[in-house]
């Protein structure tokens, strides 16, 4: 991973798998990362491991479905680091492996239907619109929004 001195991080899903990595080795690189999630205990763990690793990086729960949350986690990153360079969305999840709940799509519980959709598509969504400003302001930025295979199996 070239360098990222400098550089501001936002990673949605932060908790575990590809985000989870993806925070520590934007870290690794130079970034300063805000890592975000729900499962706050986690993100509390990885950022600790971060910046014992000489690494700088904050945690923060987020819910993205809630775009408040996502709003204050943007000016979160903003006010503690300077600005907002890259957003890396790999918040999402499946009813599935989140509830334990594998009724085939056509039963499924349309309160499931509409979480998958807040987590999936509004998630990811909400953390662009507020990110936006921020890059805007900086000059550019980047985002990656990275979809998994829950999306296909549910």
């Amino acid at each position: 991973m070239s360098s990222f001195k400098g550089k501001t991080a936002i990673v949605s899903g932060a908790a575990l798998g590809m985000g989870n990595l993806i925070s520590r080795r934007l870290a690794r690189a130079g970034a300063r990362v805000l890592l975000t999630d729900v499962d706050r205990a986690r993100i509390l763990s990885a950022a600790r491991e971060i910046r014992g690793q000489g690494g700088t990086a904050r945690a923060m729960r987020v819910d993205v479905r809630n775009y408040d949350e996502v709003a204050r986690a943007v000016d979160q990153a903003r006010t503690a680091f300077g600005g907002v360079d890259l957003l890396l969305n790999f918040c999402g999840g499946a009813p599935s492996r989140v509830f334990g709940r594998s009724e085939p799509f056509a039963q499924r519980d349309p309160a499931l239907l509409e979480w998958g959709i807040d987590v999936n598509l509004r998630g990811p969504l909400y953390f662009c619109r507020a990110a936006f400003p921020a890059m805007i302001a900086g000059k550019g930025g980047v985002i990656v929004n990275i979809g998994s295979i829950d999306g296909v199996t549910g």
